[in-house]
C-alpha cells in the first residue's frame, strides 16, 4: 500500500456526516439506499441495504481522498455536526 493510500485511509476514517435515503429504482428491487458524505464533493454510493450502501461509501471516500492527495487538492474537514441523517425517500 502506498503512502498516499495509507494517508487516505486514515483521513477517511474521520467523522464525516453520513446522509442516507431510499431512492426508487425502475427494476424489481423497488429501491436502493443512497449514502453520501456532504462535505466531500461527489462522495456518494448506493446499496441494496443500508449497511451495503455505507460500506460502499467508505470505499468511495477513501478513493476520493486519495485522488485529492495525489493532485495536491484540499481535503475537506468533517463538519462539527456529526451523526447520521436518515431521510425517508419515496
Amino acid at each position: 500500500m502506498s503512502n498516499k493510500q495509507e494517508t487516505a485511509k486514515e483521513l477517511a476514517s474521520r467523522a464525516y456526516r453520513l446522509v442516507m435515503f431510499r431512492n426508487p429504482t425502475t427494476d424489481e428491487d423497488g429501491f436502493v439506499y443512497v449514502a453520501m458524505n456532504p462535505e466531500i464533493e461527489r462522495c456518494k454510493a448506493q446499496g441494496l441495504t443500508m449497511e451495503e450502501a455505507q460500506e460502499n461509501l467508505n470505499e468511495v471516500r477513501i478513493f476520493l481522498i486519495e485522488h485529492l492527495l495525489v493532485h495536491d487538492l484540499r481535503i475537506p474537514h468533517p463538519q462539527l455536526l456529526h451523526g447520521i441523517i436518515a431521510v425517508n425517500g419515496s
